[in-house]
Parts: structure tokens; C-alpha cells; sequence
């Protein structure tokens, strides 16, 4: 999940424990990109072949895991994202041939639009929820389109629906790896449409034990203002209610297909 910032010490901080929190919570990279191919293929999207490798790009990419997942599978990758020191681990992990570039979803970089067209664009774990509002939730997502090529695919994983969000839920969980433990602590709350989320991180490691917390704010937003949103730019729209098997509360995944030319 990419933040709505990320700058700075508690960027670095962040990007550190990343990948460790959320594979420890069992978070399945390639299981997920496997699904999205699949997904996009029932609903009439293009896969990639030997012959004709197909173009992606993630948005609010952060470390680059879905990236390396998806490059496995076959496509030709690019990602974006608001933070540098996420973007930095992904370079490092995805090397310097593929294209990374910093950037808001909100507003999304002009280099973007020089790569374009691409066969499937990806927004993935409710990073899409952090839209300042619902207006421009409308509008990014018409941003995503417009970089499709013909026939090619957006896939959207939305924030927890509203009736199912539990407020004053206390969550925690521990990831231990290559001498490194994060213990992470949450607590949901909710503000008017947004549910909200402050962690507390404790982490040990070779430098010591060191903390830092975040605060989270996610829209709410309707699965039809999704799907509306996704139509009235063109799209063909198919809603999976069950989403990626991560996580207590399903999400969904949105399918959005561009006619072929």
C-alpha cells in the first residue's frame, strides 16, 4: 500500500520494514499478479506471449514486488509512485532497465503519458483510496485510462467497503527476517468517509531498537463510483467482490477493458 507521503526520515524508515511487514503477514506477490493476468484475460484483455510481450504499468508501485512478479510473468514493466525511497528499493530490485518514475497518481507524470500506450495499467492494494475525494477519484481513474492501448486493461483494487469497515479494531502482527523484527501495532477509526488508521512500528535491528508510527486516511468510496467512473470513460467493467486473498476484509478487484482497435 502506498502512503499519501513518504518523504524524509519516516519515508526511509518506512521503505526499510516494508517488504518484511507484509510478506511476514503472508502477503502473496506472485500469487496476485498470476490472478490479474488471469483476470484480465477472462475479460477479454491480451496476455503476453513470447512473441509479443505485453507493456504494464503499476501505479503507486512502491517497492517494485508486484513489479518483479508481473516482469516474470512475461511483461515489459514501469512503475510510478510518490515515494523516493520506495522507489529506490525498486530500483534495486528491479534494476536500472526499467522505467521508474516519481510521481503523484493525482497528477500523474508527463513521462507517463510518452510511454503510453500501455496493454494493462495496475493500481493495486487500495492505493487509489488515498484520491483526495471522490471527484478526483473519478478523474484519476479516467487519468488510467487514457493510457491504455487498444484492447488493453485497467485493474483497480478498491478500500474496504464502508458496511464492512470495523472501527476501534486493534490489530498487531510481527515479522522477523535476515535479523530484522518489525512488531506493528493498528488501531481503525473513521472520519466522515474516510476510515482512518494510525500504526505504531517497533522495530529491532543491527542499528538497535527504533520506532516511528503512521496515520493512514482511505475513501470510502462506493463500488459504483468505481464502475461508473471506469464506464463513462469507455471501459468495459467487471467486479470481482473477492479480490486478492490477503487480509481479513476482502476488497474487490475492477476490471476496466478498452475495446481492441
Amino acid at each position: 500500500m502506498s502512503t499519501s507521503g513518504g518523504e524524509g526520515s519516516y519515508g526511509a524508515r518506512l521503505a526499510r520494514i516494508y517488504d518484511l511487514n507484509y510478506s511476514g503477514m503472508g502477503k502473496d506477490y506472485a500469487a496476485e499478479a498470476r490472478q490479474v493476468r488471469t483476470m484480465v484475460a477472462r475479460a477479454g484483455s491480451a496476455v503476453p506471449s513470447p512473441n509479443a510481450p505485453r507493456t504494464l504499468l503499476d501505479v503507486a508501485c512502491g517497492t517494485g514486488t508486484h513489479l518483479a512478479e508481473f516482469a516474470r510473468l512475461g511483461y515489459r514493466v514501469a512503475g510510478t509512485d510518490l515515494s523516493e525511497p520506495m522507489l529506490e528499493m525498486a530500483r534495486a530490485r528491479l534494476g536500472g532497465d526499467v522505467p521508474l518514475v516519481a510521481g503523484s497518481f493525482e497528477d500523474l507524470p508527463g513521462a507517463l503519458t510518452k510511454m503510453a500506450p500501455f496493454d494493462l495499467v495496475t493500481c493495486l492494494f487500495s492505493s487509489i483510496a488515498y484520491a483526495a475525494n471522490v471527484e478526483t477519484l473519478q478523474r484519476v481513474l479516467g487519468d488510467l485510462a487514457a493510457l491504455l492501448g487498444p484492447g488493453g486493461a485497467l485493474v483497480v483494487e478498491p478500500w474496504i467497503a464502508a458496511e464492512d469497515w470495523v472501527v476501534d479494531h486493534i490489530g498487531h502482527d510481527t515479522a522477523t527476517s535476515d535479523g530484522t523484527t518489525v512488531m506493528r501495532m493498528a488501531h481503525s477509526g473513521i472520519d466522515g468517509d474516510r476510515a482512518t488508521i494510525h500504526f505504531e512500528h517497533l522495530v529491532g535491528d543491527a542499528d538497535g531498537i527504533w520506532r516511528f508510527a503512521e496515520h493512514h486516511r482511505l475513501l470510502m468510496a462506493p463500488t459504483s463510483v468505481y464502475v461508473g467512473a471506469m464506464e463513462a470513460v469507455g471501459l468495459t467493467v467487471t467486479f470481482d467482490p473477492e479480490g486478492f486473498e490477503f487480509g481479513a476484509a476482502r476488497r474487490g478487484l475492477i476490471v476496466g477493458v478498452r475495446a481492441g482497435s
